[in-house]
């Protein structure tokens, strides 16, 4: 003869029964959620239209770099707000300029102009680095 099991228990098996089930099907929300739903913020498609480069001097006995460097901008699937827009000038690998080129109260979030000018102090370079053929020097855009 079977026995019967204690009301209390029949229901506490329940109650975890119940409990297990909601977190295995909350865990499976999450992951579908974050695998399937999760999208990275849209990749902004930037276009450096025109590039303009007056002055670039290297002194290499104070290590100090001159330079006047303008970029106009087209910046193009904006679907975000921003604060602030911060463009980042380089030369062989190390950045020698910042320039916050818009603000989120700014009319056209478009067209942009990063100015990068005046000098840097205390950058080490080698001489490969400051190495240059005829004055040309390659500008090359990066977003």
């Amino acid at each position: 003869m079977a026995q019967k099991m204690d009301p209390k228990w029949r229901f506490l098996k329940l109650f975890i029964l119940i409990i297990l089930c909601t977190l295995l099907i909350g865990l499976l929300i999450f992951i579908f959620l974050y695998f399937f739903l999760h999208k990275d913020k849209p990749c902004d498609v930037t276009i450096v239209t025109v590039a303009t480069l007056t002055q670039f001097h290297y002194l290499s006995n104070s290590n100090t770099l001159y330079y006047n460097l303008v970029l106009n901008l087209t910046i193009s699937n904006i679907a975000y707000g921003y604060d602030f827009i911060e463009a980042g000038a380089f030369y062989q690998g190390l950045m020698f300029a910042s320039s916050i080129v818009k603000t989120y109260s700014d009319d056209d979030f478009n067209k942009l102009n990063a100015v990068f000018q005046g000098h840097q102090q205390g950058l080490s370079l080698s001489t490969d680095q400051i190495s240059q053929d005829n004055g040309v020097y390659l500008i090359r855009p990066q977003a």
